[in-house]
């Protein structure tokens, strides 16, 4: 054979197995995360498959083979885009219903859809869903603002029946201010047999009408609005419970921004709401959350976040009674005071956590409750609520106790009736222990001497263990009075914990820890010295890893922890910051 007719060897990427492409192809589409959902809500409410299967459309292109096992394989096809001018708009989207290959999405393929409101109801979109929605398992709906004028029916999304559907986003699109939207109410689909897990309504005016049959599997539940300018545009608490009664296997839920109504037919209002199942629970900006929240019967085992301006008498007593129902015993605490007024717009900020203790150290079920306070100036109205709720169970009476931030100081004297029972203390970021600073610590004779009588220390609390962080030696005189004190008194520390930052040269860093033992030791029966003892005692080490671990946090549920590095999504990226809260050197 002349070497004119011979033919050329094939590229090895053309000889490629049809399973091999399709595999690769099905990579293509999953590099990335398509923009059509942001991602702090997929985090929080995820994890979802939809798909960039507009990447296909280039890659059959190529040449006839692999157009031929692209458009042959429906199930490539999965994640499928239907809202208007789609490629104009959403460069990184699913492909667009408009530009499927024939015969695709295929009649068995579990189906990933983006849509929006109120072009649902076009008819491309219409022969769409009326021949695929019994395949959707995971659908993202965009209700753009002039969507709302068209819910006047009791069904939202009409041309969608989706039976075996899991996973359900509703979106806002926040474009204009709400302020002529008022909350309401609306059935989903039409008909309403629905097997979902998740469910998210972000910055949408409305709530679904379910029953218990609806929820049965649903595991993870988002409810968040930004401030729509009107009070009714946000649910109220009754209608939230109402719904929450229907999910009794939820596992996970984040709830924004509530308010007070009164129900118009209150029989259908449970008085509790009872989720046994609940790991998360997150209620956040609005006093109506601590409402919510009393009326919440939940499993020792769930962790609780509260974040709400500070409270009113009346809502306070809405929290105290929620926390009298959580009663792990023994418990840890942690309070923290940040009154630099960096967080929440110049505010200050108060944090009062409390977890139940488990068998591998770290904590089971948990509350969190961080109050923020519009007065900067003010320490009275923050001090008066950290009493009320630290005076009740599962507060009072905590075994080991952690106090920080930026006024220690102020947080000792205001946390008393949750030291009484502590047999162990950590004092962080606190580098004065006189009777001004510290006088709770000062049997009440001495603290007294300095203008403070025994009523206001209160009872002298009794700690076997006490562990401060000494930033420099100007403490050390003050710390050794009071340890001397409460030996005097027949009341002393028995272990002294002594976080200190030694300087790098070897020479000083021992003469520094011997001038620290010898001012203490006389007083207590050991002390320990170091300077890594604010991570071996560490706040983030006993919070249980629900609270701290990358793969947890996120932006709905930010992690548990103080000085910490955090991403924009609240993904948790370091521990960088535990020196500054140990010792406070925030500057």
């Amino acid at each position: 054979m002349s070497a004119d007719n011979e033919q050329p060897e094939p590229a090895p990427i053309q000889i490629l197995p049809s399973e091999l492409l399709v595999h690769i192809f099905s990579l293509v589409t999953s590099l990335d995360k398509p923009n059509v959902l942001d991602a702090f809500v997929a985090d929080a409410s995820g994890p979802y498959t939809i798909k960039i299967t507009s990447r296909l459309l280039p890659l059959a292109a190529v040449c006839k083979d692999w157009r031929n096992v692209a458009f042959t394989t429906p199930a490539l096809w999965s994640s499928i885009s239907a809202v208007r001018d789609s490629y104009n708009k959403e460069g990184n989207a699913p492909i667009h219903v408009s530009r499927l290959p024939p015969g695709c999405p295929g009649e068995h393929t579990s189906l990933e859809v983006y849509a929006e409101v109120p072009t649902l109801d076009d008819t491309v979109y219409k022969e769409f869903f009326r021949a695929h929605g019994h395949q959707i398992e995971e659908l993202v709906v965009r209700v753009y603002d002039a969507g709302y004028h068209t819910m006047t029916g009791d069904t939202l999304l009409t041309t969608v029946s989706p039976r075996r559907l899991k996973r359900l986003v509703l979106l806002g699109s926040g474009i204009l201010p709400m302020t002529n939207y008022t909350f309401a109410e609306r059935r989903l689909f039409d008909p309403a047999a629905l097997q979902l897990t998740s469910l998210t309504l972000h910055n949408v005016p409305l709530l679904p009408t379910l029953h218990v049959e609806h929820c049965a599997f649903l595991t993870r539940f988002v409810l968040a609005h930004g401030y729509f300018g009107s009070p009714e545009a946000l649910p109220p608490v009754d209608k939230v419970l109402r719904i929450l009664a229907c999910m009794p296997a939820l596992r996970e839920t984040y709830i924004e921004e509530l308010r007070f109504a009164d129900s118009s037919d209150p029989s259908f209002i449970p008085s509790v709401v009872s989720l046994p199942k609940l790991r998360k629970l997150r209620l956040s900006s609005g006093p109506a959350a601590a409402s919510l929240l009393s009326r919440l019967q939940l499993p020792p085992s769930c962790l609780v976040r509260l974040e709400t301006d500070l409270l009113g008498v009346g809502e306070i007593q809405s929290l105290v009674s929620a926390v009298t129902r959580m009663t792990w015993a023994p418990a840890k605490v942690h309070c923290v005071w940040d009154g630099r007024g960096w967080g929440r717009g110049g505010l200050q900020h108060v944090s009062l956590q409390v977890v139940g203790p488990s068998s591998d150290g770290h904590g089971e079920g948990g509350l969190r409750v961080d109050l923020y306070c519009r007065s900067v100036g003010r320490d009275e109205d923050l001090v008066q609520a950290m009493r009320a709720i630290l005076s009740k169970t599962p507060f009072a009476g905590a075994e080991e106790v952690w106090l920080s931030g930026t006024k220690t100081g102020v947080l000792l004297d205001a946390v008393g009736p949750v030291l009484g029972e502590a047999r162990a203390i950590h004092l962080l970021n606190l580098n004065s222990f006189s009777t001004r600073m510290a006088g709770p610590l000062w049997p009440p004779r001495h603290a007294g001497g300095d203008g403070l009588d025994d009523a206001e220390i209160g009872g002298l609390p009794r700690p076997r263990t006490l562990h401060v962080c000494l930033r420099d030696k100007h403490g050390l005189s003050s710390l050794a009075g009071v340890l001397q004190a409460r030996a005097v008194t027949g009341q002393p520390i028995v272990h002294l914990v002594v976080s200190y930052r030694l300087p790098k040269d070897e020479g000083l860093a021992a003469s520094d820890v011997q001038e620290i033992r010898t001012a203490t030791e006389a007083h207590v029966q050991e002390v320990t010295i170091g300077e890594d003892m604010y991570d071996r005692h560490a706040w983030w080490k006993v919070v249980p890893p629900d609270c701290t671990a990358l793969d947890e946090t996120h932006a709905f549920w930010p992690a548990w922890v103080e000085g910490i590095v955090q991403s924009p999504s609240g993904k948790l990226d370091t521990l960088s910051g535990r020196q500054e809260v140990a010792f406070g050197t925030f500057n």
